[in-house]
């Protein structure tokens, strides 16, 4: 008996204690695409990194570091999507930045959303339709942790913040705003701390939401209408469930 509670407290020890992992279906679509590298175990890839509604899977592109950040998510009903808003958000960042530079990408991935984005008018309007997006910051966008972007066509179109938008051709292109309206938009790196140029994770960051925005008509706000995507508690990480376990097992080793 203790011969086979030991080889259980051993298997339980030796799975890997990520609070999450995802199958390769589960990834992003477009994120595969290029030279992507990322350890994958029984068919899963697990993730280094986890809190309650977030999790951070390790891979290199073309020979960078970088990390696949995902973020379970929830928005309510608005104007700006159809019927509330959840699923997953994908971020795809390096672990290193220049400070002393401007121009860092952050690849954004929403093709895992309920409602998918052609439903709703808001990801449709910012990001053409597509499921994923490239923002850029600069150098103190990323060390703050935030981007913020503002355009206005009222009375004459301008653009302000620290954030800015790529096509899929890897062009600026500014997130869609009709005559006369505007937006502001804000772009959160929630648990995340560049503040040093490196990565750190910030599991006391309070902030809620990943990404937020406003828009408004003629200088008024007769819109209105707000939309937030928050990041969302998970249930209790599996690694937690491990670790009871194989308490519960060396409590029965002891007795015997």
């Amino acid at each position: 008996m203790r011969t086979l509670l030991f080889a259980s407290l051993v298997a339980l020890l030796t799975l890997p204690t990520s609070g999450a992992s995802l199958s390769i279906t589960d990834l992003p679509s477009s994120f595969l695409a290029g030279n992507v590298s990322i350890d994958i175990t029984d068919d899963r890839v697990y993730s280094q990194y986890q809190q309650g509604g977030f999790s951070a899977y390790a891979f290199t592109r073309d020979g960078e570091s970088r990390f696949l950040m995902q973020y379970d998510i929830f928005a309510p009903t608005s104007y700006w999507i159809s019927g509330a808003l959840f699923g997953r958000v994908f971020v795809d960042i390096a672990t290193a930045y220049d400070l002393t530079t401007d121009g860092h990408e952050i690849n954004v991935y929403f093709d895992q959303l309920i409602p998918p984005v052609g439903d709703q008018f808001f990801l449709s309007g910012v990001f053409g339709g597509s499921t994923a997006a490239t923002m850029v910051l600069d150098a103190d966008g990323i060390a703050g942790g935030s981007g913020f972007y503002r355009r206005e066509e009222y009375p004459d179109q301008v653009e302000s913040g620290n954030l800015g938008f790529l096509d899929t051709n890897g062009n600026p292109d500014g997130p869609f705003v009709c005559l006369e309206c505007g937006i502001e938009f804000t772009f959160n790196l929630v648990f995340l701390d560049f503040s040093s140029g490196y990565l750190n994770f910030n599991f006391a960051d309070t902030r809620p939401d990943l990404i937020s925005a406003i828009d408004w008509f003629e200088g008024s706000m007769p819109y209105g209408y707000n939309l937030n995507i928050a990041v969302q508690a998970v249930p209790l990480p599996a690694a937690w469930v491990l670790l009871g376990g194989a308490l519960f097992i060396l409590r029965l080793l002891s007795r015997n």
